[in-house]
């Protein structure tokens, strides 16, 4: 029986590279640009093992591979002296991929035919190519504050799968994406003083 204390299971090795741009655009305004790039080699997952005896099992190796690169952009205009406005607007564009991972059962090794699963890329579960954020306020210092903060990002990938009874197909692992998501906070808040007590609603 195989154990999961395998020296080899934490040999994962990493390279990660990143290279970015920070400008002033005016006194109070900022832009920055940051591309990355993560190559990761001998990520752990598990792999099914089919002896010449006819047993099965499962054990952890480190065959697996992934990498993950993007493009981040963000501009922020903090609030000057004597002035309302504040906003920042952040975009990140993403891609990460890795050697499929289900259906487990596909990836193999056979010791009776001597031949392992072959490996293709997918994109990774927690994948969303396209992250947008986006934040606006107005503020007169000790009266009012209005913010408002809006989110809108990929689905993350998913394998379709139908009742094999009904519709016997496989599909391609992550071969589809969710909706896309998005979410609005909206906040306004006026402060009061009565006597030496000040409070807001």
């Amino acid at each position: 029986t195989p154990t999961f204390g395998n020296p080899n299971v934490d040999m994962q090795r990493s390279i990660q590279y990143e290279l970015g741009l920070q400008q002033q655009l005016a006194s109070n305004l900022k832009m920055e640009i940051t591309g990355y790039y993560k190559d990761v080699r001998d990520y752990i997952y598990f792999q099914t093992v089919f002896t010449n005896t006819g047993r099965q099992y499962s054990v952890l190796t480190n065959l697996a591979y992934s990498n993950v690169r993007g493009l981040s952009f963000r501009l922020e205009r903090r609030r000057a002296q004597n002035d309302m406005f504040y906003a920042t607007l952040d975009y990140t564009f993403q891609t990460a991929e890795g050697n499929r991972t289900q259906p487990s059962d596909e990836i193999f090794f056979s010791e009776a035919a001597g031949k392992q699963s072959e490996t293709y890329l997918v994109p990774k579960s927690f994948a969303r190519t396209h992250v947008l954020n986006l934040s606006f306020g107005l503020s007169e210092p000790d009266d009012w504050t209005l913010g408002l903060i809006y989110n809108l990002q990929s689905g993350t990938p998913y394998t379709p799968a139908y009742p094999p009874d009904i519709v016997p197909i496989t599909f391609t692992p992550n071969s589809d994406n969710q909706l896309v998501q998005n979410n609005l906070d909206f906040k306004f808040e006026k402060f009061f003083r009565t006597g030496d007590f000040r409070w807001s609603v």
